[in-house]
């Protein structure tokens, strides 16, 4: 093992794929809360030095497009605990060319501004903050409609959301590593999602065809839905790719 090797996490097996060929141990979740701490502390213990959420995200902020490319500066979850990325790492990533998030000219209002609750996004008119920080949101559950994505951006101020990356702060700070997260956007804050979505990825972050298939016959997804989020998959993978040179550079 060399002196030094990240440890990413995945949601999905095509997001590890993203990044084969560089000198990462990379494990797959599949968007789980179960079993999704073991799995990262097996990861930790095989030596890693760093940790790294990548892949794709949920918009909240509603500028955000699909294929843009969110670089944390702190992971928020649902209890309201707040985890600060390694900055040294956030600067160098927010650095690499297609791997900055535009900036955000629409910033929280004045109310969500003097909130306890809001958390510091990247693109507040009052801080005149530009490049690829911000906050994401990491809960174990999907946000589908575009009202939950409104209120949980209402209420937070982060960026994006994910089902990986708080995980992945959580193990890291236990551990006192650092880390980071790095994530293209695959759905709009505007744009509804079928719920089922979330049944059809396994634990190992493999696709459940069987899943898919009934949730077709069964009506509950149509194939115009498939295909329009299989679009906007293959531009948040292509910005992923992108990002292989800011992953490798993490060291």
């Amino acid at each position: 093992m060399s002196a030094r090797l990240l440890g990413v996490v995945t949601g999905l097996k095509s997001e590890a794929r993203v990044l084969r060929g560089l000198d990462v141990a990379c494990i797959s979740i599949g968007g789980k809360a179960d079993g999704a701490a073991a799995k990262i502390e097996r990861l930790i213990a095989g030596g890693v030095t760093g940790l790294v959420s990548f892949g794709i995200a949920g918009a909240l902020h509603p500028e955000l497009r699909c294929g843009d490319v969110v670089v944390a500066e702190r992971i928020a979850d649902e209890k309201g605990d707040v985890f600060v990325a390694h900055p040294a790492w956030v600067r160098a990533a927010a650095a690499t060319p297609r791997s900055v998030t535009p900036g955000l000219t629409r910033g929280p209002s004045q109310e969500q501004a003097q909130t306890s609750t809001w958390i510091p996004a990247q693109g507040r008119d009052d801080e005149g903050v530009g490049g690829g920080g911000g906050a994401i949101l990491g809960l174990d559950r999907m946000l589908a409609s575009p009202q939950e994505k409104a209120a949980a951006f209402a209420r937070t101020g982060a960026l994006a959301i994910d089902m990986e990356s708080h995980h992945v702060a959580r193990a890291a700070a236990a551990q006192g590593l650092p880390f980071i997260a790095i994530r293209a956007i695959s759905d709009r804050a505007d744009e509804a999602l079928p719920s089922c979505f979330a049944d059809f990825v396994d634990g190992a972050g493999a696709t459940k065809m069987s899943a898919v298939l009934a949730a077709l016959i069964s009506g509950r997804v149509s194939l115009r839905e498939l295909f329009a989020a299989g679009r906007s998959s293959r531009l948040a993978h292509q910005a992923l790719f992108g990002c292989r040179g800011a992953v490798a550079g993490l060291r």
